[in-house]
């Protein structure tokens, strides 16, 4: 019981994270992939310049 408590502040911790990411960089968390499920990798780099 110890060890399924532990895991799931873990989780909660990893959500929370994971959601304040999407908000501060919006589009982070998501995944473009082509017709038969390969990653399409963006290129094009934002330097912030």
């Amino acid at each position: 019981m110890k060890e399924t408590q532990r895991l799931l502040k873990v989780v909660k911790r990893q959500s929370a994270f994971i959601e304040e990411m999407e908000q501060q960089y919006p589009g982070i968390t998501k995944v473009k992939r082509d017709a038969e499920g390969a990653i399409i990798i963006d290129e094009e780099i934002d330097n912030g310049s």
